[in-house]
């Protein structure tokens, strides 16, 4: 039977739930080890018929000791069957979710002094953290505090180019983003007689353009909204 160890270098533990999930199906025919890269020892990797390392990125990097390792274990890896895998949200997208187009897993490889024989990507998601209500707030707190307001009769400043866009294309390209990038709640993708439906809580807006930003299509017109309603920023 195969001993297989199982590295991982984690921030927030989706790397390590994805190990442990191939160590599941791997257990039934090997012998299975999962620790960490700063944990894991010499002995360990030597003793191992075969090596697997799943690294996350965050801000945009693998961790440091990831690179130290490969550097430090490069002859050993080489001498066994050995695989790699990152774990990172941009591969969520279908043109960049394979080794081939990953452009963390390409970088990585440029850098690693160790070249894994087989390589692996997983989409990862981003655990933000939860508001304190000290420095961070809630999305209907948020609001409260810019003192933004709008008129009943006041025009709608958000404006779609392509109003079908968000549901025949956005949403099922993207998961429809605007409804999480927006800190204001104003975009909403409804059901209505079991149909997607794309709303706009203009009223919430706090006018800080982060759609006309952040909008992968470009879809949403900012037009600038009457005056006099806000935002009051001294309370933000």
């Amino acid at each position: 039977m195969d001993k297989i160890l199982i590295l991982f270098s984690t921030t927030d533990g989706h790397t390590v739930s994805i190990c442990n999930r191939i160590a599941e199906v791997l257990s039934i025919n090997a012998s299975v080890t999962i620790t960490s890269l700063e944990d894991c020892s010499e002995l360990e990797i030597k003793s191992a018929d075969k090596v697997l390392v799943g690294a996350s990125i965050r801000y945009g990097k693998h961790n440091k000791n990831l690179f130290s390792f490969s550097k430090k274990y490069k002859s050993i890896l080489d001498s066994k069957d050995n695989a790699f895998f990152s774990v990172n949200a941009v591969a969520r997208k279908p043109e960049k979710c394979d080794p081939e187009t990953n452009p963390y897993l390409i970088k990585f490889m440029k850098q690693s002094a160790w070249q894994p024989k087989k390589l692996g990507v997983f989409a990862g998601k981003i655990d933000y953290p939860k508001y304190d209500n000290v420095i961070t707030f809630d999305k209907t707190s948020s609001v409260y505090l810019t003192g933004t307001n709008h008129a009943d009769n006041q025009p709608v400043h958000l404006q779609l180019k392509d109003p079908d866009l968000p549901i025949k294309y956005t949403l099922e390209k993207f998961d429809e983003p605007a409804q999480r990038y927006c800190p204001a709640g104003v975009y909403e993708v409804q059901k209505e007689n079991d149909v997607n439906k794309f709303v706009i809580n203009s009223q919430n807006c706090i006018h800080c353009k982060t759609c006309d930003i952040k909008e992968p299509s470009q879809n949403i017109n900012w037009v600038t909204p009457e005056g006099g309603g806000g935002p009051r920023y001294g309370n933000m």
